[in-house]
Formats: structure tokens, sequence, C-alpha cells
């Protein structure tokens, strides 16, 4: 097989195609293969703008998915910082329920409630006491009688008492260091020494 024939058969003539047929032919096929490799170049083009592009959005795809897995561990730690501050009656070891309330919330929090259920309530708490009724003064001159009898002593009337008690005063004022005891006693002695006569 020659090269024309070869030529024949690569543009797909017939064998008893001539010169100018083959050349046109050939023309054509060179045409033909200009404008396939410029379509080719164009696709490749374009496909290796869409390889960036898609390169491009896939890091900011990927920037957002680390951004909101990064609030998502933040929030998921918050939650679980609350849930062992609210139920720190019944934790014994709180870094190891937190690991596990990050890792299965519900299980842990459904666990966790079990626990409190079995707590008892706490006793009320007892009722406040009644405000005391405002005092009396307990020494008021202005309103303030003689005191009772003593039992077992002799009772005086208020004006005798009177007497005892002004009596032990002017002691005091004439013994120099005589205490409101003894001078009260012996004023007492006196009334009662009078008294008898």
């Amino acid at each position: 097989m020659n090269h024309k024939e070869q030529i024949i058969s690569l543009l797909g003539l017939a064998n008893s195609a001539t010169d100018e047929e083959i050349a046109i032919a050939n023309a054509s096929f060179q045409s033909d293969m200009v404008a396939y490799k410029e379509s080719m170049d164009e696709a490749i083009a374009k496909a290796k703008k869409e390889a960036e592009d898609a390169k491009c959005e896939n890091t900011e795809a990927n920037e957002k998915i680390a951004a909101l897995k990064s609030n998502r561990d933040e929030l998921l730690e918050e939650l679980a910082n609350r849930d062992v501050e609210a139920f720190k009656a019944v934790i014994s070891d709180p870094i190891a329920i937190k690991e596990c309330l990050i890792s299965n919330r519900s299980a842990t929090v459904k666990l966790l409630n079990g626990l409190k259920a079995q707590i008892p309530a706490p006793a009320p708490a007892p009722a406040p006491a009644p405000a005391p009724a405002p005092s009396v003064p307990l020494h008021n001159r202005r309103t303030a009688g003689q005191p009772a009898p003593v039992s077992g002593v002799a009772s005086t009337d208020e004006a005798d008492a009177k007497w005892i008690s002004n009596r032990a005063v002017q002691l005091q004022k004439t013994v120099k260091g005589l205490g409101h005891r003894h001078a009260f006693n012996m004023a007492r002695t006196e009334f009662a020494s009078s008294a008898k006569k």
C-alpha cells in the first residue's frame, strides 16, 4: 500500500479519487482539524476555569464548615457547663460527665434526670418566727409605780417605801463611803424600830 492509498483511506475517499478530490478533501480535513483543536482548547480552558472555581468554592465551603464546627463546639461546651451546674447535686466527676454531655447529651441528660429524681426533696424551710410585740420600757419613772412586795418580807405601803428610800439617801450623804445597799438596810431597820414604838 503506497502513501496515496493511505491518504485516500484516511480521508475516507474512494480508491478511484482524483488528485483534485484528494486535495479538496485534505484542505477540508485540515480545516476540520484546526476547528476541532480550537474547540478542544476552549473546552479545556473552560474545564480548567470551572475546576479553579470549584476549588475556590470548595475552599470557601471548607472554611465555613470549620467555622460552623467551631461555633457548634463552643455552644456544646457552654450547654454542657450549664447542665453540669444544673445537676451538680448528683455529679461526682464533673469532667467525665461534661465529656459525656458533649458526645451524647440526650442520653446523659436522661440519666442525670433519673438520678436527680431519686434524691429526696429538701424539707421546707421553717416558717419565720412571728415578730415580737413592741416592748414596753421596763423602767419609766413617770409611769412606774412601786414594785410588788417580795413574798416572805413584811409588806409596806407606798408611803413607807418612799420614807425608807429617802432616809437611805440621807444616810449616804451624812456617812462618807456608805453604799446604797447598807444605807437602805439601815433605813429599813430604823423604820422597823420606829414602827414597833
